[in-house]
Parts: C-alpha cells; sequence; structure tokens
C-alpha cells in the first residue's frame, strides 16, 4: 500500500513539473543577437529580428546589425555620402553616384564613400605637385598629369612630383639644361633623418630626388637657402583597430 501511494504522489509532482508548451515557448534562447545603431550610436539590441527592424525603422540613419558576424542586415541610409578629408555632414548623403560626384567637385580633398560595401567611389585629391625649381604654389596640385602640365608649360625650369610615390615624372629642362646645372655648385643634400652620406650632395635637384627615393623618411636641404625642398615620408597610416597595415605618401591612396 505504501508502496502505490508512494508511485501516485511521484507522478503528481512529475505532472506539475512538467512545463506546458508555453511555458516552454517562454523559456526560449532570450540572448540578444541583432544591434540597433543610428549613425555609430547603440540604440537598443534584441534576441528577434523582426523586433530589432521594426525599432531601426522609427529612426533616420539607422541599421541593423548582426552582433555575431558584424553584417548589416538592413539600413535606411542613402547609398554615397560625400567627405572632406574626415568631414562629413548629413545633407551629404545621395542616392546615385553622380547626385554626389556633382557636390563633391565643389569641395577640394572630397571623396565619396559607397555605403553599401566598403569601398570609396571617387576622389580629387591631389596626384601632382608642380614646381619652379625650389618653389611650388598652394595651387600647383592637381589630380591629372593633363592638368600639371598644361600649367607646367607656362613656366621655364618646371618639373612634377607624383605625390603617390614621390617620383620626378615631367619636366620641361632640356639636356643641355640639365648638364649645366650638374655643372653647378652641389647645393642639394640629401638626409635620412640627421644623417647624411659624402655622396648624398648633388648640384642638380632631379639627383637629389632619385637619391632621397632610395631611402625612407629622406628629405633634401637647399645648403644656401637652408629650406627643405623635398620629402620622401610617408605621413598617412591605415589600422585595423590598433593594428598598423601600411602607410601612404598620399590620403588618397589610403582610401
Amino acid at each position: 500500500m505504501k508502496s502505490r501511494a508512494w508511485m501516485l504522489t511521484g507522478a503528481l509532482i512529475l505532472c506539475v513539473t512538467l512545463p506546458t508548451p508555453a511555458q516552454a515557448a517562454g523559456t526560449m534562447d532570450k540572448t540578444t543577437k541583432y544591434r540597433v545603431y543610428q549613425d555609430n550610436q547603440v540604440l537598443m539590441e534584441f534576441s528577434n529580428y523582426k523586433e530589432a527592424l521594426q525599432y531601426a525603422q522609427g529612426y533616420t540613419s539607422s541599421h541593423v546589425e548582426e552582433i555575431g558576424t558584424r553584417k548589416w542586415l538592413w539600413n535606411n541610409y542613402h547609398r554615397y555620402q560625400v567627405y572632406q578629408l574626415d568631414y562629413t555632414k548629413s545633407e551629404w548623403q545621395f542616392d546615385t553616384l553622380q547626385d554626389a560626384v556633382n557636390e563633391a567637385k565643389k569641395w577640394s580633398y572630397a571623396s565619396i564613400r559607397d555605403v553599401q560595401s566598403t569601398g570609396w567611389e571617387w576622389n580629387n585629391y591631389p596626384r601632382y605637385r608642380l614646381y619652379q625649381g625650389d618653389n611650388t604654389l598652394d595651387s600647383w596640385t592637381f589630380t591629372t598629369l593633363q592638368q600639371a602640365q598644361a600649367e607646367a608649360k607656362r613656366w621655364g625650369g618646371a618639373h612634377i612630383i607624383d605625390l603617390s610615390n614621390n617620383q620626378w615624372v615631367w619636366d620641361n629642362l632640356s639636356n643641355q639644361d640639365k648638364e649645366a646645372l650638374r655643372a653647378g655648385e652641389a647645393v642639394y643634400k640629401v638626409y635620412q633623418g640627421t644623417f647624411s652620406a659624402d655622396n648624398w650632395q648633388f648640384a642638380y635637384l632631379e639627383d637629389a630626388v632619385n637619391e632621397a627615393l632610395k631611402w625612407g623618411g629622406s628629405s633634401i636641404i637647399n645648403l644656401q637657402t637652408k629650406e627643405t625642398v623635398f620629402t620622401n615620408s610617408k605621413p598617412y597610416k591605415v589600422y585595423q583597430n590598433d593594428t598598423f597595415l601600411q602607410d601612404f605618401t598620399g590620403a588618397g591612396r589610403c582610401r
């Protein structure tokens, strides 16, 4: 008799402790899997994608990210964003590339990012700089070699440097002009930091530039004027999080 009572009690307890279907649904995984942003500001996290989407649709410039993969699942951004250097604003968002280009052309050092990818679609960063001897002007930067050459032809003793690699790519000096300059006083000295070698001194600037290009972080000093007339530096550095990836001579090449 005691044995039967114990069995009955155990059965009753089992019936009570088993969850109903509704209770089982209530104990489903509630781990947040989706994160909603407005621009770069985190707004809320959700375990259910539909809830995350509904919430994000209540904000402008928002997107839904899958937390585990960092993949964007939805956004309401305009596709193209214009930047001037690192600056941008909400009015510089466009649905078509042509509209973005029309705005970007109004600004120097402008670029266009496709926000639906990791790529940059357009930029007008200057690639070429014009010099007359040691001298240059702020306005003597150009996006194409043809533009730089058109201006250079107005000046005697002109040369053009490619800012993407610092190479001397064009000049309007004749061979006779160059030989005459090489016969003059060696006024251009190449330095790497504070170091210079005995054979790093030149009378003709192009020869000094070609030597400087062999050495990272080098510069050329005009010994008469004490002015720095050329630098072979890479001031733009690309990082992924805190990891250094590569450095570049021009900002346009980083993008």
